[in-house]
């Protein structure tokens, strides 16, 4: 599995306390929709016992032109670094890894059900199906902020893509 350097080009919040990075995509960086990979902080300013590298799910679909991953936003010397670090700034990555990805029956329905930041993988494999026409349902449930949420499914754009989704709140 090779290493590659990449560039965090873009930076937003998608739901409350929840962030999505862009990075540029290898030209020879091949994934299935629901794979993983490693990121790793180049000579990183600050660190802590949990180290340099983060799992993430690739949220981006294949035939997008970026990588994106998206995490909720604890307070770890990582996350810190990754949401201050400028745009332009480069890390590693390692993958794609992992095999929870969708099969190829077009004919046969699929139906989501994620929480909060479990939407990642099941982002890419949406986008990435609803280019063949299979049926699509996919609910998500969120302890605040739908609004974003919808706003973060709207990347779907198939009529046929159903959306739930259910806020919750701590008593």
């Amino acid at each position: 599995m090779p290493t590659h350097r990449v560039k965090l080009l873009k930076r937003e919040e998608v739901a409350e306390g929840t962030m999505s990075f862009y990075f540029e995509k290898p030209a020879d960086f091949r994934f299935k929709p629901g794979q993983y990979l490693d990121c790793s902080l180049i000579d990183p300013p600050q660190t802590d016992t949990e180290g340099n590298i983060r799992t993430f799910s690739i949220a981006s679909a294949p035939a997008e032109s970026d990588l994106m991953v998206a995490t909720r936003m604890r307070d770890t010397a990582f996350k810190r670094v990754l949401k201050g670090m400028p745009l332009g700034s480069h890390l590693n990555i390692d993958g794609p890894l992992g095999s929870f990805t969708m099969h190829s029956n077009v004919s046969r329905a699929a139906v989501f059900l994620a929480g909060g930041i479990g939407i990642t993988p099941f982002r890419s494999m949406i986008v990435n199906t609803t280019r063949n026409g299979s049926p699509i349902a996919w609910c998500c449930s969120v302890r605040t902020d739908g609004l974003k949420m919808r706003l973060f499914s709207r990347s779907f754009r198939r009529s046929e893509v159903r959306t739930e989704i259910a806020v919750s709140f701590a008593l």
